[in-house]
């Protein structure tokens, strides 16, 4: 990273790929600078301890030293609409993200994969990191799954498999992809884009960053915003694909988590992975940990943990993916005091359950509310659940609390691991 000495670089967001940014430049002679939202009393050691000689400022008096800078690695989540850019926009100083600036570095490039999309994109891309390896392929997966690709500068890879969301699509410049895909496409991210054409807009900018003579798989909901002039890259998404495999092992329920296999499938044959392969795969994966995560036991059981959920949409998704409505729900968690009420929820929850478990703090809160309403309902500890899972009849159980884990776990991660581990032991 020779070319950056002297240079006046400023990284805009302290988040993950702020600091794997910060980082990679922390072996420059670049003079770095960091902003960022919030009291600098509440970030700037965590900034100095990756670079003591970074220069630190917030956000809010940042407007002037960012129109000093030869280069500003933006964070997704910050629109460059933001005022603070004003002055770097005005004098055409280059802004680019994470994936942007590490991309620039490497020597030596693999092939790389992109796929974006409303959703499924973490299911697809932990579909498709799971088989290449199965392939004995080299991997680097990262991007908006949560490993910046600043981190994979010491390695190199036959395969960088991204994930991309409409704000890191937004600032990428140079970076070609070998393989991509766009799963879908559905009104989101409200408070950035006025329209969903905009949205899609930002989703259909890769194919501007496509090795030439290549193609982007498209989902159904992505057809209606392609323009004319990307039609000779796209490529449907072929549903005929599956029908050459045996799906009775796959353990992903829902419609949705058979489309996210189909198009991991579409890659891996353009990948050249054998159909052998693909069916061994398709047969041992267990699903994303903690997203509608097929949990093994011995109980014969169809346990489901789902422990990342902590909002009721999540739940509800979950729930209607499950293979029958023989359905035991684990709910329940930390109050948020906003959003908590399970009643606009019940006429689907009786539908769609047989039975319900609460748990946490939102537990009294929410059997008061359904008392007259739902008959079969308990109140469990934790550690119960075990016992109760083991004589139930119901033949799905889903572990999806719909709430924070912060009144009895860490996080939603040692929530979904423990009761993992209730089963597996």
């Amino acid at each position: 990273m020779h070319q950056y000495k002297g240079k006046k670089i400023a990284i805009y967001g302290l988040g993950v790929s702020g600091k794997s940014a910060l980082q990679a430049l922390s072996r420059t002679q670049a003079i770095v600078h960091v902003v960022n939202a919030g009291d600098l009393s509440i970030w700037e050691d965590d900034a100095r301890k990756i670079n003591p000689l970074v220069k630190c400022t917030s956000e809010i008096d940042a407007e002037e030293i960012l129109g000093e800078m030869d280069l500003i690695i933006l964070a997704p989540g910050i629109p460059k609409q933001k005022d603070s850019l004003r002055q770097a926009i005005q004098k055409n100083i280059p802004i680019m993200n994470e994936i942007e600036f590490a991309y620039r570095q490497m020597n030596t490039h693999g092939k790389f994969i992109g796929i974006t999309g409303t959703n499924g994109k973490t299911t697809t891309v932990t579909m498709l990191k799971e088989l290449m390896e199965m392939a004995k392929l080299s991997v680097f997966c990262g991007g908006n799954i949560g490993t910046p690709l600043c981190d994979s500068l010491d390695n190199i890879y036959d395969y960088y498999l991204l994930e991309l969301s409409s704000f890191q699509l937004e600032s990428l410049q140079t970076i070609k992809f070998e393989y991509s895909a766009i799963l879908n496409i559905y009104p989101n991210h409200g408070e950035r884009y006025e329209t969903v054409q905009d949205y899609a807009k930002a989703k259909l900018n890769l194919f501007k960053y496509l090795e030439k003579s290549k193609v982007i798989i498209c989902g159904r909901t992505v057809e209606k915003f392609i323009e004319e002039d990307q039609k000779k890259e796209f490529q449907h998404l072929d549903p005929s694909v599956l029908k050459q495999f045996d799906l009775k092992n796959f353990k992903l329920p829902g419609e949705h988590n058979r489309e996210n296999l189909n198009f991991c499938i579409q890659l891996a044959l353009l990948l050249n992975i054998s159909p052998t392969l693909i069916q061994k795969f398709i047969d041992s994966f267990l699903g994303v940990e903690h997203r509608i995560e097929f949990v093994p036991n011995k109980l014969g059981k169809k346990i489901f943990n789902d422990a990342k959920s902590t909002n009721w949409d999540a739940t509800m998704s979950a729930l209607k993916s499950m293979p029958s409505k023989s359905t035991l729900l684990i709910i329940g968690g930390q109050k948020r005091g906003h959003n908590d009420e399970i009643t606009p929820y019940l006429d689907e929850l009786k539908k769609l359950t047989s039975r319900l478990i609460l748990i946490g703090e939102t537990a009294s809160m929410h059997k008061e509310q359904i008392d007259a309403l739902i008959e079969n309902h308990n109140i469990l500890e934790f550690d119960e659940i075990y016992d109760l899972v083991v004589n139930s009849t119901e033949e799905n159980i889903l572990f999806s609390p719909a709430f924070p884990s912060f009144d009895m776990f860490k996080n939603y991660s040692q929530r979904g691991k423990i009761f993992k581990k209730m089963f597996n032991d």
